[in-house]
């Protein structure tokens, strides 16, 4: 197994890694301001969705060329879905057989 990921890689993996397991003691011990907090949630959220794309790519899909597209795609979708939850966007979404009803600037009623 040795080699099995390129040195460069293996280092920021194991950065971010050590850096979540660090962040996640501290917000649970409650020494985490809130808004490190949710920035690591948000850098976390983008990273994964855009990184495990585009690692199935190269993984499952040998024949076909190299490609950035998965990753770049997944990136936009992610930053799309961090940014509406910031906005509250995803908090008030349900679906139209749902009794929900909304103010007029977007917030929901509860």
């Amino acid at each position: 197994m040795a080699e099995a990921m390129p040195l460069p890689h293996f280092v920021v993996t194991s950065v971010v890694v050590a850096s979540g397991l660090v962040l996640n003691f501290m917000n649970y011990f409650k020494l985490l301001n809130a808004g490190i907090w949710r920035f690591w949630e948000d850098f976390i959220t983008v990273g994964g969705l855009s990184v495990l794309p585009q690692v199935m790519w190269w993984t499952f899909v040998p024949f076909i060329p190299n490609s950035i597209l998965p990753g770049t795609v997944a990136f936009v979708i992610a930053v799309v879905a961090v940014v509406m939850a910031s906005v509250n966007g995803l908090n008030c979404w349900e679906p139209r057989w749902t009794s929900q009803k909304r103010l007029s600037r977007g917030r929901c009623l509860m």
